[in-house]
């Protein structure tokens, strides 16, 4: 009987555990979590401005897919929806239509830059 009850407890443990693991997270967060989250995890970082908005400055390593490119769906849908992705733009707008456009594409772990570029910058 106790070794039933140990077996039964490990089930249901480990598949709590696993579901957690396994769980969506699709927010818009502050720039000072972003930060902290950066340091702990490798993330893509999605750069939802226009070309022209991305060469006056950027986040370091980040890609840039412009939000109003005829093909914005296309190359978002080509990354990798598993891995962890940070998406900003200027202020946060763009960044939060992509952020729900992820989340239908079938992303797991997307991270919307609350303020976008331009409260990256003040922060800074």
């Amino acid at each position: 009987m106790k070794f039933l009850l140990v077996v039964t407890g490990l089930f249901f443990y480990f598949s709590t555990c696993a579901q957690q693991a396994n769980e969506k997270v699709i927010k818009t967060i502050d720039v000072s979590v972003i930060k902290a989250e950066m340091k702990k995890h490798d993330f893509i970082i999605l750069d939802v401005r226009t070309p022209e908005e991305f060469a006056a400055g950027h986040l370091e390593n980040a890609v840039n897919v412009n939000y109003y490119g005829k093909d914005f769906t296309q190359r978002i849908s080509a990354l990798n929806k598993e891995k962890k992705v940070i998406v900003y733009c200027a202020v946060g707008g763009r960044s939060g239509q992509a952020l729900t456009q992820m989340d239908a594409l079938g992303f797991t772990y997307v991270l919307n830059m609350k303020g976008g570029y331009n409260a990256w910058k003040t922060q800074q």
